[in-house]
């Protein structure tokens, strides 16, 4: 395994230090750093890929790092379910306890990409493919590439995967799972890492 890329990133769940391997991606790229979106996020998502592109179009262009920001969540609140957005609104509790106690001498206890594997974020998505769809439930994965700005090296690619629900006719996201392959990375639920964030900080 080729070393690709050194991070370090804090979770609720560990300080870890990732050591990115040798990805490989397949097929041509489908969906660039600006993605095609299919009407105004107001609209209620008529596809899991319409509220993809939809998450996708937040995440390139609003979002920047770590925890979402105030801001960021109001952005992201009509793309995600109650359950999402209320875990990110306990997980953003448990940062400003965090902040209160040591006086904002301590880092935020999420740091990097809350939405991908990867520290730095992603620099685009190259493809937006299909795991299962019932009708009620969906998953999705992103082909995810980074490239470093004026470094023609190696470029990581890896996948991520996204959970939706359908709700009252509209597609909604329920979760991000971290599927990154190099050692150490955090993998899983973006909605637990928040949850357990939420125990990081509880004020008494």
């Amino acid at each position: 395994m080729t070393a690709c890329s050194c991070l370090t990133v804090c979770t609720a769940f560990a300080v870890a230090a990732f050591v990115l391997g040798g990805c490989q991606s397949d097929g041509p790229a489908v969906a660039a750093s600006r993605p095609a979106v299919a009407g105004s996020v107001t609209q209620p998502a008529s596809s899991p890929r319409v509220a993809i592109e939809r998450f996708l179009q937040f995440y390139f262009h609003e979002y920047r790092s770590g925890l979402p920001s105030e801001r960021e969540r109001a952005a992201l609140s009509p793309m995600v379910t109650r359950e999402f957005s209320a875990a990110l609104e306990v997980a953003a509790h448990a940062e400003r306890c965090a902040h209160r106690k040591h006086q904002g001498t301590e880092p935020p206890l999420i740091q990097g990409d809350l939405f991908s594997s990867l520290f730095e974020k992603a620099s685009s998505a190259l493809r937006i493919n299909e795991v299962s769809n019932d009708g009620a439930t969906a998953e999705y994965t992103l082909d995810f590439e980074y490239r470093t700005p004026g470094d023609p090296g190696q470029v990581p690619k890896w996948h991520d995967s996204v959970q939706l629900v359908r709700i009252d006719g509209a597609w909604l996201i329920d979760d991000f799972m971290h599927r990154g392959e190099w050692q150490f990375t955090s993998h899983g639920s973006v909605k637990s890492i928040l949850t357990a964030t939420a125990d990081l900080c509880v004020e008494r």
